[in-house]
């Protein structure tokens, strides 16, 4: 029984990968098997403990070399007929001979030649030799400047020229505070910019200064704090910019605060930082903390804690992964799948 989850399947397999989109790979007695999220388990011919996947899909070679993708009920979407493919979530870009296709699953959405280099920036992005394209291979404009970064939060990051940068609120299609030579995606409602001067600003969304440094690299807001970079060691500041910590780590993991904490180097391997205590929770020392979703996996030599965000232990197994709103884990070599309460 784990606190606040609900099996999936009341069954436990001798082989299981994580969660894609909808299924997962398990294996019970010698049979292949596709779990879905309801716990139905569909019988499948492949065996796809090797594969790589991306969701619910895979890339598979064919004798001559070239390329296919092939989704986990053995479905063939593309033909092997592919020099390269590259996966995002449902969108696949496949390329042949200064050819590029674009499907989402099994439909073909846009078709482009005559390019030098091209690859997937998100599921609905691609960056066609140094421009960003809609999946048809459209150029991306806001207010007639084309896309420097993917939208987020509705504003999207634009080239103004003469290696200028500056942001277009797309809902109001106008441009959002001043010009910079430099700036990150916005987060939680705050952009991050440098100035021509030299300045490293924190904007909102109409464009106001917030905060201004000249001697702090400032990272975007995450969990409600800034964590800042200042003589090469990293502090954190809250919302109103107010420091919660001088800067006195080497490093922080996913450079962030998480649920409250920060994952940082100590000693022989990594700890949480309490930003509410302001202190080091020592009995929370492991050689590898990762966190995804709510949950803290907190590994050692003998296998994998996982915690909740009270630092809760919910259970210890072999290995634990949370993926698609799935927990999946392994104990005394069972793999067992299961989904939040209130998921």
């Amino acid at each position: 029984v784990i606190s606040g989850f609900v099996p999936i399947i009341d069954m436990r397999f001798s082989f299981g990968r994580p969660f894609g989109a909808l299924y997962a790979f398990v294996r019970k007695d010698n049979e292949n098997y596709a779990l879905r999220r309801d716990g139905a388990l569909i019988p499948i011919r492949t065996d796809c403990d090797a594969e790589k996947f991306v969701g619910d899909k895979y890339v598979f070679e064919s004798d001559d070399n070239m390329h296919g993708v092939c989704d986990i009920l053995s479905n063939v979407l593309l033909a092997p007929e592919y020099q390269t493919i590259e996966m995002m979530g449902d969108t696949i870009l496949a390329t042949r001979d200064n050819l590029a296709e674009v499907y989402v699953g099994s439909a073909k959405v846009g078709q482009k030649s005559g390019f030098a280099e091209i690859s997937l920036l998100s599921d609905a992005y691609v960056l066609v030799d140094g421009l960003i394209c809609s999946l048809d291979f459209t150029e991306m404009r806001a207010c007639g400047f084309p896309y420097a970064d993917i939208p987020s939060e509705g504003i999207v990051m634009v080239n103004l020229g003469n290696g200028y940068v500056g942001y277009v609120d797309l809902a109001s299609r106008q441009r959002i505070g001043d010009a910079y030579i430099e700036a990150k995606r916005f987060q939680e409602g705050t952009g991050i910019v440098r100035s021509a001067d030299g300045n490293m600003s924190v904007i909102d969304t109409d464009g106001n200064c917030l905060y201004s440094t000249r001697d702090r690299l400032m990272g975007s807001k995450n969990d409600g704090y800034y964590c800042y970079l200042q003589y090469n060691f990293y502090g954190v500041m809250d919302g109103n910019f107010q420091v919660i910590t001088e800067p006195i780590f080497y490093s922080i993991k996913y450079e962030r605060a998480v649920a409250g904490y920060l994952i940082t180097r100590y000693g022989t391997g990594e700890c949480l930082y309490s930003l509410k205590d302001r202190m080091y929770l020592t009995d929370m020392q492991c050689e590898n903390i990762e966190y995804a979703d709510g949950l803290f996996f907190c590994k050692d030599g003998d296998g994998v804690t996982v915690r909740n965000t009270d630092l809760v232990p919910l259970i210890h197994c072999d290995w634990a992964e949370w993926s698609a709103d799935v927990l999946a884990l392994q104990i005394d070599g069972k793999v067992a799948y299961y989904a939040r309460i209130d998921a």
